[in-house]
């Protein structure tokens, strides 16, 4: 953590610290491919059980060198306060749906400040494990909680016209107490055009949000069956979804299944009813 920590301009910490009204003292718990994630406290509070959630995306990242490559006029510091950005207005998006995620409250520069998602008590503060380090086994049968995040994207894509684009069990987080997920790291999400067959300012083309459906999708299931051995058919949780697209609009693409697998397609599929 301290060799991420070094990377980052302690100067400029404390400027968005101030900027978004918080105390200087940060709690470092997470460093992401691109952002790196403290426990923070707003200024002038002392009730340390409000904490929140402060993201600061980095400038430095694989990730921000790929977004620049056909980007000549923005800057290594543009791309991150785009992703800040971003994030931000999609989980207040989100949150007006009552999807399951930290509910967004500031956005200053390339940081934004979120609800803290954990365990709060007198002795300390413990934020919520992502899926992958946690046993499911020790609370239900593992199938039930893939029918629960299946459910939960069938929404986000139904409802909210939305994909994550960058889904995987590390970007879960699992609510142990009432059994339950909450999805974090909103930046590569896209907002889809449900109307047209064509990509506007603020949302992308149906089978551009297609492939990105279907590669969140495979991720979550490849993960259940390494871990858990349930195998659920791609192909056919893909075909549920595919009948939510307008007929208008499935016309024009192919939809394709770009991730092949090599075990048996038997499914255990009852979602949605």
């Amino acid at each position: 953590m301290k060799k991420h920590i070094k990377k980052m301009d302690f100067e400029r910490i404390r400027l968005l610290c101030d900027s978004l009204n918080l105390k200087r003292k940060l709690i470092p718990i997470g460093f992401g491919k691109e952002a790196s994630i403290f426990i923070g406290f707003k200024k002038g509070s002392k009730n340390v059980s409000k904490p929140l959630i402060l993201k600061v995306y980095r400038y430095y990242t694989s990730t921000t060198k790929q977004r620049l490559r056909n980007e000549h006029k923005l800057t290594l510091r543009d791309v991150a306060f785009i992703s800040a950005k971003k994030e931000f207005w999609n989980l207040k998006e989100l949150e007006a749906f009552a999807f399951s995620v930290p509910k967004a409250y500031d956005q200053r520069f390339e940081a934004f400040t979120m609800e803290f998602i954990g365990v709060q008590n007198d002795i300390n503060l413990q934020p919520y494990p992502p899926l992958r380090y946690v046993d499911l086994n020790e609370f239900n049968e593992p199938i039930e909680y893939l029918d629960q995040l299946l459910e939960l994207y069938w929404k986000l894509f139904t409802k909210m016209h939305m994909v994550h684009g960058d889904l995987s069990e590390f970007n879960i987080l699992f609510d142990s107490e009432n059994q339950s997920f909450i999805i974090i790291d909103w930046a590569q999400a896209e907002l889809i055009n449900f109307k047209t067959f064509s990509s506007t300012p603020v949302r992308i083309r149906i089978d551009q949000a297609w492939q990105m459906l279907v590669n969140d999708i495979a991720v979550i299931l490849e993960y259940f069956l390494k871990r858990y051995k349930i195998s659920f058919s791609l192909e056919n949780v893909l075909h549920e979804f595919e009948k939510a697209i307008p007929s208008h609009l499935n016309r024009h693409f192919e939809p394709t299944f770009n991730r092949q697998r090599n075990y048996d397609l038997k499914t255990f599929f009852r979602f949605p009813k």
